[in-house]
């Protein structure tokens, strides 16, 4: 695992528990010498301090609507070389997916929540974050 590049990306980084989840995952893994790094869309947040107290870079996707947020969080992790995008929650799941299969990384997804809820919640697009 030493070396190992992983991108997270989380929809933001606020007191819920899978920003608290994303904080010990990511404690454990600089533990192991990996490599992970943060991608947000939201800016600051609860989890960006303790997190970069931990040295990880945390890094602020800008973009007004989806596609400008995924060229956006294309143009960084094509820089990093990443071995692994991992999305944090449902909702940035497709993110994860596009970006992965451009710059070549494996992809893992999340869902922390009712499956059947999570997809009604995103409509159409949440069948597709499955």
């Amino acid at each position: 695992m030493k070396n190992l590049r992983i991108a997270f990306l989380a929809y933001n980084l606020g007191q819920g528990g899978a920003e608290r989840q994303l904080f010990y995952m990511i404690k454990a893994l600089i533990q192991q010498e990996c490599i992970p790094d943060v991608f947000t869309f939201g800016q600051g947040g609860f989890w960006e301090a303790p997190l970069r107290e931990l040295g990880i870079r945390v890094v602020s996707i800008k973009g007004n609507g989806r596609i400008a947020r995924l060229k956006e969080f294309v143009k960084y992790i094509s820089w990093g070389n990443y071995h692994y995008v991992h999305s944090q929650q449902f909702s940035t799941n497709l993110y994860a997916v596009a970006a992965s299969l451009i710059c070549a990384a494996q992809c893992i997804g999340s869902i922390r929540n009712n499956v059947i809820s999570e997809v009604h919640d995103m409509g159409v697009m949440g069948w597709f974050s499955l």
